[in-house]
């Protein structure tokens, strides 16, 4: 599961006119304090795309259902850990997106 944006961003980069999209792709999972995937870069390093991104996923997220994650017993360590990364973002309000 944590290969997705990597996969995806060799899926996009092969489709014409998308090429400008790939490292958003990539980077939709890193995190502001580095412990994000696959390539665990921090802060401004964060593709602003990827960043925006993010948020998009985030929304998906909590607005539609997700059979992956209850198939493979996520939907638990989910409930447990959400808002840490909220949290995360909270703190640095002036954070620029």
């Amino acid at each position: 599961m944590k290969r997705h944006p990597q996969l995806g961003a060799l899926i996009v980069a092969g489709l014409p006119g998308m090429e400008n999209i790939v490292d958003a792709v990539r980077s939709h999972h890193e995190r502001w304090d580095g412990k994000g995937y696959p390539d665990g870069l921090a802060g401004e390093s964060i593709p602003v795309m990827g960043r925006l991104m993010a948020v998009a996923d985030a929304f998906s997220a909590m607005t539609t259902a997700r059979p992956l994650l209850s198939r493979h017993g996520l939907g638990r360590r989910h409930r447990r850990d959400k808002g840490q990364r909220r949290n995360a973002v909270r703190s640095r309000r002036s954070a620029p997106f």
